[in-house]
């Protein structure tokens, strides 16, 4: 199946109306048979629910189906690298780089130098998640924050993540997931849910079943149509997003 990178959101006033919705898209997935769905649910009750309404359905397609946990999901798609691993890494540029003499010396004098490095480890980790377009630039030798700005006293974590091993990046890639993947029933959107699934929305198709009344991802001015063709484009979680309103 041909699929297009961005975030696409179904709404509904119950769990079962949003199934039905669902049912029939995983069923086209399911047509593949190189192909399994993944579906993000919010916890084993719904899975068990959700699995016996694909079974009483048509599509009888819940053997192809990989359900995982909202928890599963950013495991998967977080950087492999280990907070151990970085430090590491750091601890070998440190040692041969001479445009970090000031940074070693720094850290030479430090009650506890290796706390330091496990705190900026976790730092990087981060910037992995959340900001890989900033960690291209550094590598790039553009030193500047994530919305632009030059990062000033903060150079030294640029010049620190470039005199790091090479292909530190490309070993720390995402694990691989689905080109498309659907998220039923979420909870809540936290700040580090949205910036999850709108880093992932760069380069998947995510389709998102949400109930009306559930918090947090739909912004004030959403934009809503009742007509699958004429979806809109909404200001979702930072990004934009297809807003598909289904009504029961």
């Amino acid at each position: 199946m041909n699929y297009m990178a961005g975030i696409r959101v179904f709404q509904a006033a119950t769990a079962r109306a949003l199934a039905g919705r669902l049912i029939p898209a995983l069923a086209q997935v399911g047509a593949d048979p190189f192909e399994q769905a993944y579906l993000v649910v919010p916890g084993a009750g719904m899975r068990r629910w959700l699995s016996q309404e694909i079974a009483r359905s048509d599509a009888q397609i819940c053997a192809g189906v990989v359900f995982a946990s909202f928890s599963e999901l950013e495991s998967c798609a977080g950087p492999r690298l280990t907070r151990r691993r970085l430090v590491f890494a750091m601890k070998a540029a440190l040692d041969s780089a001479p445009e970090l003499a000031e940074l070693r010396d720094r850290l030479g004098t430090a009650s506890e130098p290796v706390t330091a490095l496990n705190k900026v480890a976790g730092h990087f980790l981060n910037y992995l998640r959340y900001r890989p377009a900033m960690l291209l630039a550094w590598e790039a030798g553009d030193d500047i924050t994530a919305d632009g700005r030059r990062l000033g006293e903060q150079s030294w974590q640029a010049s620190l993540w470039r005199a790091m091993q090479p292909g530190l990046l490309e070993e720390a890639s995402a694990a691989e997931l689905p080109d498309s993947f659907a998220i039923f029933c979420p909870n809540a959107w936290s700040p580090r849910d949205n910036a999850l699934i709108t880093s992932l929305a760069a380069d998947h198709q995510i389709d998102i079943y949400q109930l009306f009344a559930m918090p947090g991802w739909l912004s004030s001015d959403g934009r809503l149509t009742d007509d699958d063709d004429g979806a809109e484009s909404a200001p979702l979680g930072g990004g934009a997003a297809h807003v598909i309103e289904k009504r029961p």
